[in-house]
């Protein structure tokens, strides 16, 4: 059975699928770039439709990437479409790791400051509960983007 997938949220749908369950619509292109024809003017109206879709142009240029296109042509493609829509937005290769970082340094901070609530609600003497979960996992996170970030830094 053919599948795709969304270059949205990832999901695998049916090659027949107009539309994904996140809700995005499938461009009535086909990103099929074999070959040569990666720059071609269905390539182009594909990704307008995605961007008018509201998918992130990180996405698409992953998307591209994985159908065999270069990853820096295919974020030059993928800004060149842009331009021409009059959106403005660049494509970073650090913008989903410096969201991660700062989602990371959110989810930390808010543990402590919940641990710090705990400690001082709790009465002299008692117990009071540390979230360490919440610490851990906002730690590990803004590790995780810190590392793609410095990695995306040394390979480019």
């Amino acid at each position: 059975m053919d599948t795709k997938r969304c270059p949205n949220c990832g999901l695998v749908n049916a090659a027949s699928a107009m539309r994904c369950d996140c809700g995005l619509v499938f461009a009535s292109h086909s990103l099929n770039v074999a070959g040569n024809d990666w720059d071609s003017d269905e390539v182009q109206a594909a990704i307008r439709v995605y961007v008018q879709n509201g998918v992130p142009p990180e996405n698409i240029v992953q998307n591209l990437a994985s159908e065999g296109i270069n990853e820096n042509a295919a974020r030059q493609l993928v800004r060149r479409v842009l331009a021409s829509m009059g959106t403005g937005r660049q494509v970073s290769p650090y913008s989903n790791h410096s969201q991660r970082m700062f989602a990371g340094v959110l989810v930390l901070l808010g543990g402590i400051v919940v641990t710090g609530l705990a400690y001082l609600l709790t009465p002299r003497g008692g117990t009071f509960i540390i979230f360490s979960g919440l610490i851990a996992i906002g730690m590990i996170q803004f590790c995780i983007g810190l590392f793609g970030w410095v990695l995306n830094k040394i390979l480019k």
